[in-house]
């Protein structure tokens, strides 16, 4: 994370670095913190950084430390609530969001007085494993995403509340594929999905999250903790980043269309003509899908036997394309034809 033109640099197993940016071709560390007990690595997992306030958690100590970055050469202890272990944090407005990712949920605390911090309220569900939490804008909606537990996918809480907070909507991408961080600038919500890729999503109406756009950075059909890690959508410029574990950095922009005449979803499931056919060596595939529908698409010899699976798992409703590039299951090619 960044205060001012310092970078705060966390590490699991060792102190954190706090580096100064002012000349970026020459970072020069100007602190180290450590947090947690005195006599242990003083690693953290995550931070957050809210005006002057750095919040660290993942310490061994549990719950979540608060640093006055004022002064990057000293950074200050200024306030800490001992609690669960937490894998994530979010502060706004003077309201921590603390993802306790081994099943506690996520806490929703008072941090305006570090003297008295305090407990507002807990939203915990069935098989939560809650790993990362942003609040829309105004501060009325909390999405979590699960990064393990028993729905690895964006769940977005009414908080307005806190005596009664409710569910009123999830994002599923696929059911099998499990999602990490997300962040919201605007109406829009910026997911790093591992393996789906960045994903972009309308929040105008909070208990219908509408998905309108989004970018594959991890190409093959697998599950599992690899793809896009984190996705930034901060820039002035508009510009997007995201970082993939087995790919590296990528740098997107999302335009959307304006004053388009946009054509009517299908409202019907068809799977039309390969293009080209015969194809040598990539061919084409287009099918529609009439509603929001989970998709098998599996490429077979005459003989019945699978060849090539390209598409299973979730899809919208709409036109889709699918590449096929002549190679079966175990990257050897097919005969064209």
């Amino acid at each position: 994370k960044v205060y001012d033109h310092y970078a705060i640099l966390i590490k699991e197993y060792e102190p954190a670095q706090v580096i100064n940016l002012a000349d970026p071709a020459d970072p020069v560390v100007v602190s180290t913190i450590h947090f947690g007990d005195p006599y242990t690595d003083g690693g953290a997992h995550n931070c957050y950084v809210d005006g002057q306030y750095l919040y660290a958690i993942g310490h061994d100590i549990a719950g979540f430390e608060i640093y006055d970055m004022s002064s990057p050469q000293s950074p200050t202890l200024v306030g800490n609530y001992d609690t669960y272990y937490y894998h994530d944090i979010y502060v706004q407005n003077g309201i921590a969001y603390a993802a306790a990712i081994h099943g506690e949920g996520v806490d929703i605390v008072d941090v305006s007085n570090f003297s008295q911090i305090q407990l507002l309220a807990n939203l915990n569900y069935p098989g939560s494993g809650a790993h990362n939490c942003w609040t829309t804008e105004d501060g009325n909606y909390l999405i979590v995403g699960d990064e393990i537990g028993e729905g690895p996918w964006t769940r977005i809480f009414d908080i307005q509340d806190l005596d009664n907070i409710t569910m009123v909507a999830e994002y599923i991408v696929d059911p099998e594929a499990t999602v990490h961080n997300s962040y919201v600038k605007g109406n829009f919500l910026y997911v790093a999905h591992y393996t789906e890729g960045v994903r972009i999503v309308d929040l105008t109406n909070p208990a219908e999250p509408e998905e309108i756009a989004y970018y594959d950075t991890y190409l093959p059909n697998e599950y599992g903790y690899e793809g896009c890690w984190s996705v930034y959508p901060y820039f002035e410029s508009g510009k997007i980043i995201a970082s993939d574990l087995s790919s590296g950095l990528f740098v997107l922009e999302h335009h959307p269309p304006l004053g388009v005449n946009v054509p009517p979803l299908p409202n019907q499931f068809k799977l039309m003509q390969n293009y080209p056919n015969p194809f040598n060596p990539n061919t084409a595939i287009k099918y529609s899908l009439g509603t929001n529908s989970y998709v098998n698409l599996t490429i077979f010899d005459l003989s019945g036997n699978t060849i090539k699976i390209l598409v299973n798992k979730s899809q919208v409703q709409g036109i889709h394309f699918s590449q096929w590039n002549g190679l079966n299951e175990n990257g050897n090619r097919v005969p064209s034809g």
